[in-house]
């Protein structure tokens, strides 16, 4: 791994680097999260040399096969930055927006453009991402792309400037660009030394170009094809996840389905068919995912006023539920927490 100096970003009122990802790097250390990327400069990977790929700051994956209790909490980096999500969830957020990250989401950053991914911890399932430096220093920066990138100098600029002026920085992406992730995501899945840098670097071409296909021209992304009921039951979770005061309603199925405009019997449908989950699973599920988080960020929160205070009703369902979602009771929780507290600090982080 590089030692290079950390690029920064100049205004006339304010210096920033670029992030070097800290907590990623730990939970990979601790094999909490599996993790490949080839990268220049300071980024956590396999570093290439200075003449292999340049301008790709970084290309890579993290596979989180449990929930984790960390994130990438606001950051910038110097480059463009793509971050496409193969599978589960993950909460990602700019200043602008918060929206979470579902199977086949593209996230586009611009560069220095100040986010988050992980809201409020990163999630079960697979990123892929992709930063491109387009050597931007200051805020009179003309972007440069790469030379290898194989676009015409017209239409590098008309990307950029309709990057410029994006919208809503998230997309649900069509099958066929959907693809090109998946083949970069196959190829960065092959044993060390046996990455294909050629295959790569067309598999990125293909990736800006899609790019280019489909933010030229309109100020934000083409409509998600996700059926509308679903996208209404997705900005309905959406609310729990970034208003958590919510889970303490005591929310019924006529009620939940009376805010999506649906009848019971369908909202239950669509709802199993968008999450997996009959919708008191989803709520249960939700209210110990708070409770954790309240435990985690406080271990002497007083347990006999959780239950009430993530939604359940009765003290003794709540410590049911807990023990099934999460293996232990809240006390084990707890202590579990206690006798490891350096390494929860530093997830916290």
């Amino acid at each position: 791994m590089s030692k290079a100096k950390v690029p920064t970003f100049r205004t006339d009122t304010s210096t920033y680097q670029a992030s070097s990802c800290g907590p990623m790097r730990t939970a990979a250390a601790e094999n909490r999260i599996e993790v490949r990327a080839v990268t220049h400069g300071h980024y956590y990977g396999t570093s290439l040399p200075e003449e292999l790929l340049p301008g790709i700051c970084t290309v890579g994956y993290w596979n989180a096969q449990a929930d984790q209790n960390w994130n990438l909490a606001w950051h910038r980096n110097e480059g463009l930055e793509l971050d496409y999500q193969d599978s589960g969830r993950n909460g990602f957020a700019t200043p602008e927006h918060q929206t979470v990250l579902r199977s086949g989401d593209l996230a586009v950053t611009r560069p220095w453009q100040l986010h988050q991914i992980g809201v409020p911890h990163v999630a079960r399932g697979i990123r892929v991402w992709l930063i491109l430096d387009v050597g931007i220093t200051n805020p009179n920066s003309k972007w440069r792309w790469p030379k290898w990138i194989a676009l015409t100098d017209a239409d590098k600029d008309r990307l950029a400037d309709s990057l410029l002026n994006l919208g809503n920085p998230v997309v649900n992406l069509p099958k066929k660009h959907a693809a090109y992730w998946k083949e970069l995501l196959k190829e960065l899945r092959v044993p060390d030394g046996q990455t294909n840098h050629s295959r790569i670097a067309v598999i990125v071409n293909e990736i800006v170009y899609s790019l280019l296909e489909t933010v030229v021209g309109q100020n934000h992304f083409v409509p998600s094809d996700t059926p509308l009921v679903l996208r209404i039951i997705q900005d309905f979770l959406r609310d729990f996840e970034v208003r958590p005061h919510l889970l303490l309603q005591n929310w019924t199925l006529t009620e939940m389905a009376r805010q999506c405009g649906m009848s019971p019997a369908g909202f239950c449908s669509h709802f199993r068919e968008f999450t997996n989950m009959s919708p008191k699973q989803y709520l249960n599920q939700a209210r110990i995912k708070r409770a954790q988080e309240l435990l985690t960020n406080d271990p002497d929160y007083p347990i006999a006023h959780l239950a009430t205070d993530v939604g359940f009703t009765t003290s003794q369902y709540f410590a049911t539920v807990f023990k099934k979602t999460a293996g232990v009771t809240p006390s084990e929780f707890v202590m579990n927490l206690k006798n490891a507290p350096a390494v929860v600090r530093r997830l916290s982080q």
